[in-house]
């Protein structure tokens, strides 16, 4: 009789550990994605990055890196003091280039030239003492008290072409504050907006900033379409992994690795805790593959936060658990939408 007890009770927590296991495992694959508001849910703003907007928490930093349009790269470089000292910077730009030195060409300079009725002085210039084979195109843009650089290379027979590309960005960018929503065409920049249709390729690159909890969202919009098999973020996930655990012995515990929904299209999720010492990481990132359009970008984003093992009386920085994460994390994702007016 005892060993008959024994054997329902074995069988029983069996079974409840499979159920636990299996609970789990489908937990991963099938989340839930409905969440209780938290503090930083409840209290959103929205910002625009390129030709699309997203929700962040209120209390968030919200910044733009490098902007890309048909590969010619548009860089915020800061605040100008005056107009004056602006000019005085262009001035001193040409003179550095005109005296740089060349082995076969004199200087690296090759041509300058006024573009957009003289507002603004485009170089044309070897990337180096040597090259013979690629040309740099840049110009600077001042518009209230912020600067930006537009530039490219450029192989000998894309000159021309690269040359005017330069030329109508200056002509297109207009001043915009961070916080702005335009209401007409075009793409945000940082503290800016490239005004009119979208261009062939458009790459964008955006970031999240939270210092309590301590928290990174990057968001990325490229131009680009489905990938190869073998080259998904599940696929690289994978090998990542299992090199992880070969190498260096690491285990990464999943939270999800299901389909998840951006902008109306179908993506991959990825979300893990990671134990190393005294600290617990948790990352979640998601891709959703484009068609190669503006319209309809790839969109890469990731998420990383820290938090104590072991959390200390005396630190008053805030944590999250990880159903306030995922709350987050869901918040932004499905946030991600096209701004009206912007095609």
């Amino acid at each position: 009789m005892k060993q008959r007890y024994l054997f329902i009770a074995a069988t029983a927590l069996l079974a409840t550990t499979f159920s636990t296991y299996g609970w789990h495992q489908y937990s991963i694959h099938n989340p839930k994605r409905e969440h209780a508001m938290t503090e930083l849910t409840k209290n959103m703003k929205t910002v625009c990055l390129g030709r699309y907007l997203i929700d962040i928490p209120a209390k968030a930093e919200f910044s733009i890196g490098t902007a890309e349009m048909d590969s010619i790269k548009i860089e915020y470089i800061g605040t100008s003091p005056s107009e004056i000292a602006f000019k005085e910077k262009v001035k001193m730009r040409e003179a550095e280039l005109r005296t740089a030195k060349h082995e076969t060409e004199g200087t690296r300079l090759r041509e300058v030239m006024d573009i957009n009725e003289s507002k603004q002085r485009l170089f044309a210039y070897r990337g180096n003492e040597t090259t013979t084979r690629i040309t740099w195109v840049e110009t600077s843009v001042r518009l209230g008290k912020d600067e930006w650089k537009i530039s490219n290379d450029a192989s000998e027979e894309y000159i021309s072409k690269t040359k005017k590309l330069v030329a109508r960005l200056a002509q297109q960018l207009v001043s915009r504050n961070l916080d702005d929503i335009p209401k007409v065409m075009g793409a945000c920049i940082k503290n800016g907006l490239i005004t009119g249709k979208s261009y062939e390729r458009e790459n964008f690159t955006g970031g999240i900033h939270l210092e309590s909890p301590d928290i990174v969202i990057s968001i990325k919009s490229e131009t680009s379409g489905p990938r190869e098999p073998g080259q998904t973020m599940w696929d690289r996930v994978d090998r990542a992994n299992t090199m992880a655990g070969e190498v260096f012995g690491i285990t990464f515990k999943p939270i999800r690795r299901a389909e998840v929904t951006i902008d109306g299209r179908k993506g991959q999720e990825y979300v893990s805790v990671l134990p190393d010492k005294n600290i617990e990481n948790f990352n979640a990132k998601a891709e959703v593959y484009g068609d190669a359009t503006p319209k309809s970008p790839t969109f890469k984003i990731e998420m990383d936060m820290q938090r104590p093992l072991k959390p200390n009386a005396d630190d008053k920085t805030k944590t999250l658990t990880n159903e306030e994460a995922l709350a987050l994390w869901d918040a932004v994702l499905k946030s991600i939408r096209p701004r009206p007016g912007a095609f």
